[in-house]
């Protein structure tokens, strides 16, 4: 799993704004079909995406090996940003 740059600055501003602890993150986790996010702190076996040495996204490594290449951005609509999950692809041969 990867994150666009935006991505790590939205998430890392919301993290510290709502007075989260440097060391936690959100976990990327899989709950009634569908991906979900909450607060944890990182163990030695996830992978976690940092910015400015706080983690902000952290997932397991059974987790990542399931869900493949993914990278997380931002899709703002109106007056909010919207955090969505793109499957990377890769360039056809020519």
């Amino acid at each position: 799993m990867k994150a666009t740059s935006l991505a790590k600055a939205v998430i890392y501003e919301a993290l510290r704004q709502s007075g989260v602890e440097n060391d936690v993150g959100l976990r990327t986790t899989r709950g009634n079909g569908k991906l979900l996010m909450k607060l944890d702190k990182p163990n030695q076996n996830d992978t976690v995406i940092k910015l400015n040495q706080s983690s902000i996204i952290i997932i397991g490594s059974n987790l990542e090996a399931e869900i493949g290449d993914l990278i997380i951005d931002i899709n703002p609509v109106e007056d909010e940003n919207e955090l969505v999950l793109r499957r990377l692809c890769k360039p056809l041969p020519l």
